[in-house]
């Protein structure tokens, strides 16, 4: 068949796709083409994203991360409001117990308002973007910061502002990260933000040689900085969308796109783009964001290893000096060590040993890993005899635990369509969150009431829930595979589906 008579007859085709749009616009056909060419499209924009990430230059490569690593920094230099933030809580709650205890039940007050606005505030994220987000969580640490600052006599209304400040999640970070880095690139992405705010700990050690009100200005100032650096950071949505629209334009002018999918030229099978307007948001269910997570195995997993994960590691790191003290005389000083140690030993685990794992084993098996290490970490502090193995043993498991937060974080990003990054890392984030204010709570309530004799078994019931993301974990794998092997056979089976009667005409002339 010439190409004249190829035109003319696509023409026919596609007069025909409209005449059956116009019957059933929502018709299966058209949705399982737009699949489809969802599918088609996200992979040839991750092979784009990889031959940049291959053939770039330094500076291409890391330039979005380095201002982004920069704006993280400046966000954990809040942390030196922490020692007297300690203190003060300590004095006008009540004691750190008390104190303790008030700051969890408000933050899971948070995390629970946050768990219902989760869908919507991620279409929020999907629909505006991602820069004004990294501005508006600017403005929300400044006044936090200079609520420290300036009205230190009413710490109750910054415990407030903070849990209530966290419903602006930073799901958009890891949404922005998805948007400029490949399936292959964005664990190793996250590893380096995450090291980023784990050396952030050693600035802590600051603050015991300067004043209070030193460091609250220093944080406040800090705040200021991360609003102007989150002017700078570009939106990547839209590099995202123009990439996509790249993409599409030559999907619709390949001739064999076009025989094998003949539906996704009809306008109800393109797939909707993330245009910047308000109304296209719709007010779900506040259930909608488990709902979405039910629909994927992996999400659901990734999630529920997560939240058992976090819960764990937030929950008795709140109480551990506690712990150490009443056990092997654990001083503040001590703790400083520990804080020191851990600054220099995860960002060397997240940003070497990491990426050399990554070559060698799979996320999975990395994932079970960091998982065993946690059990240890939690069994070597409960059973602890004296002060060195704190040191020898107990820092360098914590570092380790850390491996599973980029990569599990990259599987999500890795888990469905790439349009909707926001809602995925929003409903991620609003499970942990949640995790993060309600392993406190507990374990907290629990260590406050045990005897002395007692008290380590916060710490034996963390690693025994730990075994629930393990047994999750083994089946994490099949999950995936299962998934990336559906998308490939509803795109197989589409492209092998019997044609319509526009379809047949079109095969009658070749």
């Amino acid at each position: 068949m010439n190409n004249d008579e190829g035109e003319q007859d696509f023409l026919v085709q596609r007069r025909l796709s409209d005449e059956r749009q116009n019957e059933d616009c929502a018709s299966p056909k058209a949705d399982a083409s737009r699949h489809a060419r969802a599918v088609i499209e996200d992979e040839a924009v991750d092979l784009i994203k990889q031959d940049m990430e291959a053939n770039g230059t330094f500076l291409q490569k890391y330039k979005f991360l380095m201002i982004v690593g920069l704006w993280v920094f400046l966000s954990n230099l809040q942390g030196l409001n922490t020692p007297f933030l300690t203190k003060v809580k300590s004095d006008q709650l009540g004691g750190d117990q008390r104190a303790g205890e008030i700051q969890s039940i408000v933050a899971c007050v948070g995390a629970s308002v946050g768990m219902f606005t989760a869908t919507v505030y991620g279409q929020l994220v999907d629909t505006l973007g991602r820069r004004p987000f990294f501005i508006l969580g600017s403005f929300v640490v400044a006044i936090n910061s200079a609520m420290v600052a300036f009205l230190r006599d009413h710490i109750i209304v910054s415990i407030i502002f903070s849990a209530f400040a966290g419903l602006v999640q930073q799901s958009y970070i890891n949404a922005s990260i998805a948007d400029v880095y490949s399936t292959k690139m964005r664990m190793t992405a996250m590893s380096i933000l995450i090291a980023v705010s784990s050396f952030c700990g050693v600035l802590i050690i600051v603050t015991t040689f300067l004043d209070e009100q030193i460091c609250s200005y220093l944080a406040f100032g800090s705040s200021v900085l991360m609003i102007i650096v989150s002017l700078f950071i570009p939106e990547t949505l839209t590099i995202a969308q123009e990439r996509r629209a790249e993409v599409e334009r030559r999907l619709l002018n390949d001739s064999i796109f076009r025989r094998q999918h003949p539906d996704a030229l009809e306008p109800s099978a393109a797939p909707t783009e993330n245009d910047q307007s308000i109304s296209r948001i719709k007010c779900e269910n506040p259930f909608a964001a488990m709902t979405h997570l039910v629909k994927s195995k992996v999400m659901l997993g990734a999630v529920t290893i997560f939240f058992f994960y976090m819960m764990a590691q937030v929950g008795t790191g709140d109480v551990y000096m506690f712990y150490l003290a009443e056990r092997i005389s654990f001083t503040e000083k001590d703790n400083a060590y520990v804080i020191v140690e851990s600054a220099l030993l995860q960002p060397l685990v997240l940003m070497v040993f990491l990426p050399i794992a990554l070559k060698f084993i799979s996320p999975v098996m990395i994932i079970l890993f960091s998982l065993a290490m946690l059990i240890a970490e939690l069994v070597t502090i409960a059973t602890l005899w004296a002060l060195w193995p704190v040191f020898a043993i107990g820092v360098p498991l914590v570092a380790l635990t850390l491996l599973l937060q980029p990569v599990l974080t990259g599987i999500v990003q890795n888990a469905g369509n790439e349009r909707d990054q926001g809602r995925r890392m929003t409903g991620l984030q609003a499970f942990t969150d949640f995790a993060d204010a309600l392993g406190p709570l507990l374990f907290g309530l629990m260590f406050g009431k045990l005897d002395k004799a007692l008290v380590f078994l916060p710490f034996v019931i963390c690693a025994g829930l730990v075994v629930i993301p393990v047994i999750i974990s083994l089946r994490l794998n099949k999950w995936m595979k299962d998934e990336a092997d559906a998308r490939v056979i509803e795109e197989v089976d589409e492209s092998q589906e019997e044609p319509t009667e526009g379809v047949r005409g079109y095969n009658s002339v070749a």
